[in-house]
């Protein structure tokens, strides 16, 4: 064989290797993004999304069927907490829904391109433990980083007081000094104000908060903004179709919001508390 022949197919082996990672990469990546609905509602120009190393969700999840990651995945989307993380870049730990989504090294090809995977595993066996149990599994870490974003979920028949006071704790402990806070409601209107008034005053600490109720009513009645064919109807139920376009429903199957809602809830989100102008 020729030596000229054998050296370009040496090279040319790794290049073809790397240029199917990336489109593969950016096609995962864009799933939603490159949508057009998203393109026309999203203001992307001179907008520029705050870093995170690491959100930790914790508080009352299970109430809500916003929070349903089994039932999402029905639908063939992640939880709105899901594409938060991703978005920002940000490593996930949900005590909350009892699981964790990381960066995780997969190995490193003949052309030195390593190759990373975003990964979701159960904290410990997976169980969901209650607010207080959560704090104490989150303080019992060694360190958490600087630049972390914890959310606190809020839902219709969380104990307000208590839940202000386990986020005390965390703005308070030395080795977890919580900072940036992001209180969500997923049940009905009102509690993650109710609750943020019930936290400590410390100009040291940002708090948002963010009612979810209300944008997805929103989103409800004008889901033709976002791409959506049916508001009323679960995806599930649909005999004709058999949910094979679960991203034209609004509800996946009944209470539980589907994909495209989790997307654009999460984008919301983003817009509102963790953008600013470049």
């Amino acid at each position: 064989m020729n030596y000229s022949y054998k050296a370009s197919v040496h090279l040319i082996l790794p290049l073809a290797t790397a240029i199917l990672l990336i489109v593969s990469a950016l096609l995962t990546k864009t799933k939603f993004t490159q949508d057009p609905i998203y393109v026309k509602t999203h203001q992307q120009l001179g907008i520029c999304k705050q870093q995170f190393d690491q959100i930790i969700a914790f508080g009352i999840a299970s109430l809500s069927e916003t929070n349903d990651h089994v039932r999402a995945k029905l639908c063939g989307g992640d939880l709105w907490i899901d594409h938060i993380a991703e978005s920002l870049n940000a490593d996930l730990i949900s005590y909350a829904h009892g699981y964790a989504i990381r960066n995780k090294y997969i190995g490193t090809y003949p052309n030195g391109m390593s190759r990373w995977d975003r990964v979701k595993t159960p904290i410990g066996r997976g169980e969901i433990h209650s607010a207080e149990t959560q704090v104490e599994q989150i303080i019992a870490k060694s360190t958490v980083p600087k630049e972390t974003l914890f959310v606190l979920i809020v839902d219709t028949l969380a104990n307000k007081t208590q839940l202000a006071h386990m986020t005390n704790k965390l703005i308070l402990h030395p080795q977890v000094n919580a900072r940036r806070i992001l209180m969500i409601t997923t049940g009905v209107s009102d509690p993650d104000t109710i609750v943020a008034s019930k936290v400590i005053n410390d100009p040291r600490v940002e708090i948002s908060t963010y009612d979810s109720v209300l944008f997805l009513q929103k989103m409800q009645n004008e889901h033709y903004k976002y791409g959506l064919r049916d508001n009323n109807n679960p995806c599930v139920l649909n005999t004709r179709m058999r949910c094979s376009r679960p991203e034209r429903f609004f509800w996946c199957r009944e209470g539980s919001i589907g994909s495209r809602a989790h997307f654009f809830l999460a984008d919301d989100i983003i817009k509102t508390h963790y953008t600013t102008k470049c």
